[in-house]
């Protein structure tokens, strides 16, 4: 199985390095089947870290039996799947470790409709709904330095950039996820919403927040509020190393 890994840097040898459990998948590597979800998520990365870097695109080979490993496999973005997501996006920790995770990847119109349900917005079966018309890329998640052991490098190249409309996904941020990021953060200002809303709308995460070619919105409000925590503590933001 060949998989890909859209970043900023060449990765020969790839490691866990990201603190985020809030991810789709949680924890892990995270890399996709589909070669132009890694170019994609390749520009969101230069995006959100400086305009000035070069989208890098790795290529991996992955040929061990999967029968030796753990492995939690999503053939379709149904209920289980959906469930499992937002389960990890809330920061509900898995029952049961794996060391490979394997699913449908949201793109920007399925991560808009899964903000929608998270806010309360739309019900699960009109999401289900919504998922069976829908295209998805899938994305492949190593979980443990044991089975990345088994990823080999293959090559990495440049990729060029694409530039979205900000204006797309204005509402979500008023509607969805902002206010969900408020009532995350709050607590640290004495419960006090204004300050809490100033701070962030100040905040560098809130400038990049609102381009659409980072990707930010893609994440969870836990996540999101979680790296603006980081940056007000040690002024710099740290992003997760996500496949999607």
């Amino acid at each position: 199985m060949q998989v890909f890994h859209g970043t900023n840097i060449i990765i020969e040898q790839p490691k866990i390095i990201n603190r985020f459990k809030t991810l789709d998948f949680g924890e892990g590597f995270y890399t996709t089947e589909n070669e132009d979800q890694a170019r994609n998520f390749a520009i969101k990365i230069c995006e959100r870290r400086s305009p000035t870097l070069y989208p890098i695109v790795n290529c991996y080979e992955f040929i061990e039996d999967f029968n030796n490993f753990s492995v939690l496999k999503f053939d379709v973005p149904d209920e289980k799947w959906l469930d499992f997501v937002v389960e990890r996006r809330r920061g509900i920790a898995l029952k049961k470790r794996y060391d490979l995770i394997i699913g449908p990847v949201a793109n920007d119109d399925v991560f808009g409709t899964i903000i929608l349900y998270e806010s309360g917005q739309l019900d699960k079966e009109s999401v289900i709904k919504r998922f069976k018309i829908k295209k998805l890329y899938n994305q492949v998640v190593f979980c443990n330095e044991l089975i990345l052991s088994h990823l080999t490098f293959i090559k990495s190249y440049k990729w060029k950039f694409k530039v979205k409309d900000r204006n797309q996904i204005s509402t979500l941020l008023g509607v969805c996820i902002i206010p969900r990021i408020i009532a995350e953060i709050k607590e640290v200002y004495d419960n006090q919403e204004e300050v809490a809303i100033k701070e962030f709308y100040k905040s560098n995460l809130f400038d990049k927040l609102q381009n659409p070619t980072t990707g930010l919105w893609h994440l969870s409000a836990k996540t999101l509020s979680q790296m603006f925590l980081a940056e007000i503590k040690e002024q710099i933001i740290e992003f997760p190393e996500e496949q999607s």
